[in-house]
């Protein structure tokens, strides 16, 4: 994360953290008489007084995280203030050992403090008992830590925008750094500008606790500990110049100028020698080729110039001098460090994906380089440099306007000789026209020739208020902490450099890698198409206010004044972007770091929520293209760019972003969500088996206690048993939801389902090869029932006896139910209803049921359609030849059911036949008409049901009509008059 190491970094570390924990721990022993002495043999407080959070600090934590567990920073501890043993500790601090417990002394806090404190010779303040190295320590990496300091790179190598910000301390700090070999570097790195973190605190001596910290948000403290850090890192080591001179001075040996050698003193002629190799270095190190890039030939071309150099100072050979250097590595001495990560821990692999990673890495990384750097340029966009409406000279803007206003002033030249002609001769303009345009050519003439300064305070004006709002918005939480500060984006200007890091380092889990992939190129493609936008935006202003002169004399000319409203909307709506832009982007900042700082931990959700946290960040650019629209019409820029946008930065976001992995959570959490509220309900039935052997599931017997304690507690587990049902409905309503906008929009070769693949579907549970789960079943049955005709809602309710899911079987009487099935078939009613939903429905028992029980009308069978009667004649005629009615015992229950029914049917049908209303209403429909006659007659049987039965005579039938074969219509039916 950083670079800079500590120097001497072991020992100087555990005396800084021997110092914290002395300076918090002894409070965890405060209001505790006695510890175990089975929990002190072990090393251990106990639990009670081990799980107590103490604040330690950020250096001794080495994360942002400043607060330990007593049991932690007693165990830490207790090996730096050199006890061997809890024991040891105890018995300075006054503890006495009685019943196997060690009984503490009055105030025990301070007598431990005062035990450790005695055996190391501490001091209470860090600037007393702390060497400059020490120190140094302490402060830079408790600021390192607290503000996640990133991406330190020397001072003179920083872009302007991070100087600039470091200057003011938003997202960047500028500071001076030392190595283990004493050199010191300016450097400037990227933090976060949110967050306040302890550095250190004293529980102890003070009357108050109190508490040293790292305030990331507040530039006015932490210059002040920047400062700090910056003066120790002086005054322990040196500039890389001043170490390699040095360096080169032990290794020259008695090698000395000529002019130094006069020198008495031998500190002074020391100082001479160094002055002579520093500017002999300076000379070497400024004539080494760029075009060297390897160490080894960079240092020896070094030595080679300054052997040339110092030779001349000295009258030495070249090689002698060269021989004296033959050890020093002028690279070792200056190079950079290398990144040592986060307090000093090894490196991390770059990248940690197997296979592939060798292409995934480089390309997610350079991805990630490219989202910052134009993030950086966007920033700079946005603003108008004022300093281009400054230069006077050839090629600058002022010129082209000047060239403008010239042949704007001849127009106006021409404009005046018209009108004195016009009045002199009375030709031309007439007097009216002459008073209406002569105070019209001043004003103009006026705003021709001041029209530069006009555009150029409009522009200053824009970039004012732009700022103004981008900075009163994103600041919206400075005020406390853990806030953000002005322009606080800047502590994210690598945020997609620390995110790809971290990913492709296998810190976060691998999924996030597409979500990764995902928000990088839809930034990518936003900022990029923005950047397009922005840099014609300025093209733009820069032409508007060339042209300005030339604007204000079409104000001015009759006929003309179209292509002025055009410039001036133009021009108006270039500088407005910024404001506006200013005002989004700056809400969006706030969020985005909002966000950031809830989620900063390397789990998959938190880095999921961090990837949007930084297209957050973006998303208001998206917005350029409209605000700039209305006035680019111009080669339809706007058009065409923001189609780019919507096309395919949004193909990303609605394609990628709700990746398969979002869509399965969401689902097992929903699923997880309705099984709890199931079995809090008592509900839940769901039984493992294995072949026809149950499996134990915990779930089942969690919901079997849940019912037994719903029953107990009475008026209480009545309303957990309702929020619990309520609950699961909730969960079965949204699941139904998403299931019936799949079958809304379910294809089968380009076109949606017809009514038959509904059916299907409906009823088995499939659509061609593809299976359905339970819930697009049960939106299949739903949209089906609601559009089908009374042969497909018998259909449906005959296919619920193969139905083993009860939601399904459910689902069929439910839809049923709310066809109206019932009024086009009067048998499909609350019986049936019932038996559909326990799956036992029958078709003939249902119209038996449904006949003896008189649900079977005139008016019910009037208003049925021809399918539903036909069942009725044909299901009661079966059961009228049946041998249970033909046969059947007259005083069994099952006769006098079927005897009811038939009856009740033929009444019906009789009363239809004898109601002029009602056998109006059937008069159309012939095949109804018939069915109802045929019930009304007495269910004759058709020629087809009694081919080949009709042999046998004597049957009461008419006279010789039973001898015909095929033709018994009456045959043992009754129907006939010797019945």
């Amino acid at each position: 994360m950083f670079s800079a190491t500590p120097i001497s970094a072991t020992a100087v570390s555990d005396k800084v953290d021997g110092w914290l924990y002395f300076q918090s721990a002894p409070r965890c022993f405060k209001g505790y008489d006695y510890i175990s002495g089975d929990d002190v043999i072990k090393g251990s407080v106990g639990d009670d007084m081990g799980d107590i959070g103490i604040k330690i600090g950020v250096y001794a934590t080495r994360s942002t995280d400043d607060i330990v567990k007593c049991k932690t920073a007693i165990q830490n501890g207790l090996k730096l203030w050199g006890y061997s043993s809890l024991e040891k500790l105890l018995e300075d601090a006054g503890y006495t050992l009685k019943d196997n417990k060690w009984h503490a002394p009055e105030n025990p806090d301070w007598r431990i403090y005062s035990a450790i404190k005695e055996k190391n010779k501490m001091l209470e303040d860090p600037n007393e008992y702390f060497a400059d190295e020490e120190l140094y320590s302490l402060y830079y990496y408790s600021f390192s830590y607290a503000c996640r300091v990133s991406n330190e790179i020397d001072a003179e190598k920083a872009t302007k925008t991070a100087k600039e910000k470091a200057l003011s301390g938003k997202g960047y700090a500028l500071y001076t750094t030392v190595n283990d070999k004493k050199v010191t570097r300016d450097v400037i790195a990227e933090k976060e500008d949110s967050g306040a973190h302890t550095m250190y605190s004293n529980l102890i001596m003070t009357s108050s606790p109190y508490a040293r910290n790292v305030i990331c948000y507040n530039y006015n403290y932490l210059k002040e500990l920047l400062e700090k850090i910056t003066e120790l890192a002086k005054k322990i080591g040196k500039p890389a110049e001043s170490a390699l001179a040095e360096e080169f001075e032990k290794a020259l040996g008695e090698i000395t100028p000529s002019d130094c050698l006069s020198i008495g003193s031998p500190s002074e002629r020391k100082s001479c020698k160094l002055g002579h190799i520093k500017a002999c270095l300076d000379e070497a190190q400024n004539g080494v080729p760029s075009t060297i890039t390897d160490k080894k030939e960079k240092d020896d071309k070094i030595k080679e110039l300054f052997a040339d150099c110092y030779s001349k100072k000295t009258g030495e050979t070249k090689e002698k001098i060269l021989a004296a250097l033959s050890g020093v590595s002028p690279s070792s001495v200056t190079a950079e460090p290398e990144p040592s990560g986060s307090g000093g821990e090894e490196p991390k692999d770059k990248c940690a994906i197997d296979g592939i990673g060798w292409l995934v890495c480089p390309v997610v990384t350079f991805l990630a380089q490219v989202s910052d750097t134009v993030k950086d340029n966007i920033d700079e966009y946005l603003v108008f440099n004022p300093s281009e409406l400054t230069k006077r000279d050839d090629g600058s803007v002022y010129s082209y306007w000047a060239t403008m206003r010239n042949y704007a002033n001849v127009l106006f030249v021409i404009a005046f000789i018209i009108i004195i002609y016009s009045q002199i001769s009375g030709m031309g303009l007439s007097s009216y026209g002459i008073k209406r345009m002569l105070p019209r050519l001043v004003v103009g003439a006026l705003l021709v020739n001041v029209s530069f300064y006009l555009c150029a305070a409009m522009v200053d004006l824009s970039n004012a208020i732009g700022a103004s709002a981008y900075n009163f918005i994103s600041s919206g939480t400075s005020a406390g902490s853990g806030g953000t500060s002005p322009d606080s984006s800047a502590s994210g200007g690598a945020w997609w450099v620390k995110l790809a890091s971290g990913i492709l380092a296998g810190t976060a889990m691998l999924f996030a890698l597409g979500a990764l992939l995902a928000g990088l190129v839809t930034v990518l493609m936003i900022a990029l198409t923005t950047l397009l936008l922005l840099g014609v935006r300025q093209a733009i202003i820069i032409f508007a206010i060339i042209i300005s002169p030339l604007a204000f004399v079409a104000w001015l000319l009759p006929n003309t004044e179209g292509l002025f409203k055009k410039w001036w909307q133009t021009f108006k709506t270039m500088l407005f972007v910024y404001p506006i832009i200013g005002i989004i982007y700056g809400a969006s900042t706030l969020a985005s770091n909002i966000i950031r700082n809830q989620y900063g931990g390397t789990d998959g959700s938190s880095v999921a929520m961090q990837i949007v946290a930084a297209v957050l960040m973006f998303v208001p650019l998206m917005l350029v293209p409209k605000v700039l629209n209305s006035a680019m019409s111009i080669g339809n820029i706007a058009a065409i760019t923001g189609g780019l946008i919507k096309g395919k930065a949004g193909g990303f976001l609605g394609g990628a972003a709700k990746a398969k992995a979002s869509r399965f959570e969401n689902y097992r959490k929903m699923k997880r969500e309705r099984r709890n509220a199931q079995i809090r309900a008592g509900s839940y039935d769901s039984k493992w088996t294995k072949g026809n052997r149950r499996i134990i599931n915990p779930r089942w017997y969690r919901t079997k206690l849940n019912s037994g304690f719903n029953k107990i507690s009475r008026g209480y587990g009545d309303m957990r048993a309702a929020e619990g049902e309520k609950e699961a409905a909730h969960q079965d309503h949204e699941r139904m939801e998403m299931a019936e906008a799949r079958i809304n929009n379910m294809k089968v070769d380009g076109a949606y389902l017809n009514q038959q693949q509904l059916m299907e579907a409906a009823t088995t549970g499939k659509v061609g090869k593809t299976e359905l789960s339970a819930y697009e079943q049960r939106a299949a049955i739903k949209k089906a029932a609601a559009m089908g005709t009374s042969k497909d809602a018998l259909e449906l309710a005959a296919s619920s006896t193969k139905q083993k899911d009860a939601t399904v079987r459910k689902e069929i009487a439910d839809a049923l139910a709310q066809s109206g099935a019932g009024e086009r078939s009067p048998y499909l009613g609350g019986a049936a209803l019932a038996d559909i939903q326990a799956g036992k429905f029958n078709r003939t028992n249902a119209i038996k049921k449904a006949a003896a029980g008189g649900k079977i009308t005139a008016e019910s069978l009037s208003k049925a359609d021809a399918y539903s009667a036909q069942q009725i004649e044909s299901s009661l005629g079966e059961l009228k030849r049946s041998d249970a009615y033909t046969k059947g015992d007259h005083n069994s229950a099952e006769y006098k059911e079927i005897d009811t029914a038939i009856k009740n049917a033929m009444d019906a049908a009789d009363t239809v036949e004898k109601t002029a209303k009602l056998k109006a209403r059937i008069s159309g429909n012939s095949e109804l008409s018939t069915a109802i006659e045929n019930i009304r007659n007495g269910f004759p049987e058709k020629k087809d049901q009694t081919s080949g039965n009709g042999s046998s005579s004597g049957n009461g039938s008419s006279s010789g009509n039973g001898s015909s074969s095929g033709n018994g219509s009456s045959s043992g039916n009754g129907s006939s008059s010797g019945n």
